[in-house]
């Protein structure tokens, strides 16, 4: 796949892997649930899926629609966890893109032909309206799925957990390192020129001595020096 590296030194996040999988295997249980339900009801009245134009399925024809929506949400929860964004921010290899055709399109063509090449009566075929719907169904809860867990790196890093707010704070303590190295340059290089010694450019610059004392060789070397052998 393709993967973004870090800018900094990779650190194991375990309360961030431990919160997003709880989040993302949450919403696929749930909606498989859901769909186990409305699935179960489809004889009733009042069934929901009846709303949808839906015809009734038997207990075999429900085990192959939660089977088929299982393959495909559980493949699609893969596009959702490989980024910390949406989905689309980073676009996945052809690798992961032929699996995902490979493996999504079998589930498909078993669910609608599931009597004709295996015979196993616990499960049976659906039709290609249902096949439709629980794509759509997939999808819907994919989108969801996916706009939670941006929601939920966003929550994390806001409590400071995890890896973005990790890497933000070792790019701070870079930036601190920086300026403190780019200040003592700049200090170095006045004093230099003015002929004065770091500790009294130091003290007339923050007030205390924060410099060393340069001995009167190293001073004499620093002051035979251009300026930018010295920065």
């Amino acid at each position: 796949d393709h993967v973004k590296p870090s800018h900094t030194p990779e650190k194991w996040h375990f309360t961030e892997i431990f919160v997003v999988a709880v989040v993302l295997g949450g919403v696929a249980v749930v909606s498989s649930l859901l769909l186990l339900y409305w699935g179960l009801n489809t004889n009733e009245p009042t069934s929901i899926l009846k709303k949808f134009g839906m015809s009734e399925l038997d207990y075999a024809q429900v085990c192959t629609m939660i089977y088929l929506k299982v393959s495909l949400s559980d493949f699609l929860t893969v596009f959702a966890a490989r980024t910390t964004g949406p989905f689309f921010s980073r676009l996945p290899s052809y690798h992961l893109g032929i699996a995902a055709l490979v493996a999504m399109g079998a589930s498909t063509g078993l669910s609608h032909y599931w009597d004709d090449i295996l015979d196993l009566p616990e499960m049976k075929s659906l039709t290609w309206k249902w096949i439709g719907f629980v794509w759509a169904y997939c999808l819907v809860w994919f989108f969801l799925q996916d706009i939670i867990k941006a929601l939920t790196y966003w929550a994390l890093y806001k409590m400071n957990i995890g890896s973005e707010a990790h890497h933000q704070g070792l790019m701070q303590k870079k930036d601190k390192v920086v300026a403190k190295r780019d200040n003592r340059r700049a200090l170095t290089h006045e004093s230099v020129m003015k002929g004065e010694s770091l500790a009294k450019a130091s003290v007339r610059m923050t007030g205390r001595s924060t410099a060393l004392q340069l001995d009167q060789d190293a001073s004499a070397k620093y002051k035979s020096m251009s300026s930018s052998e010295i920065m």
